[in-house]
């Protein structure tokens, strides 16, 4: 499907979540009507009088870039009350970020520079923000609240907004509409396939991911990118036991945790023309190697399982033609070889024979390891569904 490039292509902005910030900006700025009934529906508040609309210009340097999107504060019968915007399209949330501009809300509502405060966390898909006080919102949602707010088609007729809106609009409509892969589909055609618009790399991995995911339990964690965006990573199959946390009481050998980690090139090179498995052994949840070393950790009998463990799987490799591993984390590891005609079915296929022949050796030598070291195992498997045929209906 090749898709025609529009005004934000042309001008080299389509993904910078400025351009679309600036464009509701605009919006709500040049038509207060929109603005108002907008305002009314999120936060079921009549605005008497716009106190503050703005917009946090991204390529400012300073505390402007640890400010959000977009701030609406107006007056009301009920006092001042705050609209927080934040957007989001092809990036994920900051450290702690909404968590932050939660607290700067209370701070203000306890200090009554405001009465109240409403937060919208915008993406293209309806991703939840780490906090939870945040409203999740779909980009169509918005904008089709503004549309509906347009009674008089007052953007049809503002004719610098009104390209830039239709533009818009299509884009999310594109994203919308835009199919999952099915099993038929060459892996590597559909994941090196060119961007359309919103539909980049990481929204065709995405996709792939709950293709997959679909029709199994399986995948348990979602994508992530590693070694500059050069690989997809799919955590499958989770062993684990108890979760370690710094003020509880339950030892580090207690809170293992051994997974599946399938890494799949995001690459043409032949030379790397390869999906591999990974066999893991870490953490619950992952401390990194000098977290493990710190003082007062006790992390000997997490450290003597883990040894066993590893010792136990090169001793008796699962089957399939897994080769061990002597890496930090990694026990052992599985190749198979990728072509540019192989399809998302036979994907599947490999996996299936991956996650049936291995789990049970696994298991087995995890609690020989248990044994060894005077622990007992008792950690859960997540997920035991197989990999089957995947439908092939459009995503919602």
């Amino acid at each position: 499907m090749k898709v025609e490039p529009d005004l934000f292509d042309i001008l080299a902005i389509s993904l910078r979540e400025d351009s679309y910030t600036s464009l509701i900006e605009s919006v709500f700025d040049r038509h207060r009507n929109i603005l108002n009934d907008v305002f009314e529906k999120l936060t079921k508040h009549k605005i008497l009088d716009v106190l503050k609309l703005e917009f946090r210009k991204g390529w400012n340097s300073g505390a402007s870039k640890d400010r959000p999107d977009l701030v609406i504060e107006a007056r009301t019968i009920a006092g001042t009350v705050r609209l927080v915007i934040e957007v989001k399209i092809q990036s994920g949330e900051g450290t702690n970020q909404t968590v932050r501009y939660q607290m700067e809300c209370t701070d203000a509502k306890v200090n009554r520079k405001c009465a109240e405060f409403h937060l919208v966390f915008l993406t293209l898909d309806g991703s939840g923000a780490i906090d939870g006080e945040f409203r999740s919102m779909k980009h169509v949602e918005l904008v089709r609240m503004i549309d509906e707010a347009d009674i008089d088609q007052s953007i049809a007729r503002d004719e610098i907004l009104a390209k830039a809106w239709k533009s818009f609009r299509e884009r999310l409509e594109h994203y919308k509409q835009f199919p999952a892969p099915n099993d038929a589909t060459p892996l590597q055609q559909w994941i090196l396939a060119p961007d359309e618009y919103f539909v980049t790399r990481r929204e065709r991995c995405a996709k792939l991911t709950e293709t997959l995911r679909r029709s199994t339990q399986e995948i348990w964690a979602g994508i992530q990118s590693n070694r500059g965006g050069q690989q997809l990573l799919i955590i499958l199959t989770c062993f684990k036991s108890k979760k370690w946390t710094k003020t509880g009481n339950e030892p580090l050998e207690n809170c293992v945790h051994v997974h599946f980690e399938l890494s799949i090139p995001l690459s043409s090179n032949p030379r790397s023309a390869a999906v591999t498995c990974h066999l893991h052994c870490e953490t619950n949840p992952y401390l990194r190697k000098k977290e493990i070393h710190a003082k007062g950790m006790n992390p000997d009998k997490y450290l003597s399982f883990a040894k066993a463990f590893r010792r136990r799987i090169h001793a008796n490799p699962p089957s399939g033609g897994w080769i061990p591993s002597n890496k930090w984390l990694q026990i052992a590891y599985l190749k198979w070889s990728l072509a540019p005609s192989t399809t998302i079915g036979e994907l599947r296929s490999f996996l299936n024979e991956v996650l049936m022949t291995a789990r049970h050796d696994v298991c087995r030598a995890l609690e020989l390891a248990g044994q060894e070291c005077g622990l007992e195992w008792a950690g859960t498997i997540e997920a035991k569904a197989q990999l089957t045929q995947s439908d092939t209906h459009e995503a919602k």
